[in-house]
């Protein structure tokens, strides 16, 4: 629903990533989608975007970037802040996104990026349930610990390294990390954060723990 963009910045909605049932597509269809928006993996990509929808936040951005890493794209990073921030600093604003000639993205999984139910369930991981305290209380894996997305979150704005630091100051950094929400989208900006601390994260959902049960 966006209506607004940095100029010369392409529009790709992150929902086109999820079937009609909330589960990821396969890798080659989202390579299709990134492909027919003119990206390839060699290319230097920015990504920008929140949840209009649902009040705003990083997850849109967060989970994009998360599906290029999966996929195995290097240079990758995200803006920090909202079209307001970049208008403030003095970037262009236009009404329509720009367009760019259909190409083939290559693949090159990083399949240790997404956690499997197998994986989970044998514990050598820590769970983190990133979903809110009521959801968490109600039912959630066994063994997890609730960091909800909030926590990480000031004015839909990731908080800066020592908030997040401390956040997260009862994992351990020498243990691999499993984070997931209902669907794992907004999990994603628990785990850019947990990346960005040197974490070894992956992202699951809790769909999917629920499915293979």
């Amino acid at each position: 629903e966006a209506n607004e963009f940095i100029v010369g910045a392409i529009n790709v909605n992150y929902e086109d990533f999820l079937d009609n049932s909330s589960n990821m597509k396969s890798a080659k269809e989202i390579a299709r989608i990134l492909g027919q928006a003119g990206i390839s993996r060699n290319d230097s990509i920015i990504i920008t975007g929140e949840c209009l929808p649902c009040g705003g936040g990083p997850a849109p951005a967060a989970y994009s970037y998360w599906i290029l890493k999966y996929l195995g794209h290097n240079k990758v990073r995200v803006l920090d802040g909202s079209i307001e921030d970049a208008r403030a600093a003095g970037l262009n604003i236009t009404n329509q996104p720009a367009t760019r000639n259909p190409t083939i993205y290559d693949i090159q999984m990083k399949p240790e990026l997404l956690a499997t139910y197998d994986f989970v369930k044998n514990g050598g991981a820590q769970i983190v349930d990133a979903r809110s305290p009521e959801d968490f209380e109600l039912s959630s894996i066994s063994g997890s610990v609730n960091i909800p997305l909030e926590s990480i979150l000031d004015n839909e704005k990731m908080l800066n390294r020592s908030g997040l630091e401390e956040v997260f100051s009862s994992l351990d950094k020498d243990r691999p990390v499993v984070v997931y929400t209902n669907i794992g989208v907004q999990a994603s900006v628990s785990w850019f954060a947990l990346t960005l601390l040197g974490y070894d994260a992956r992202l699951y959902s809790w769909k999917d723990w629920l499915e293979n049960q």
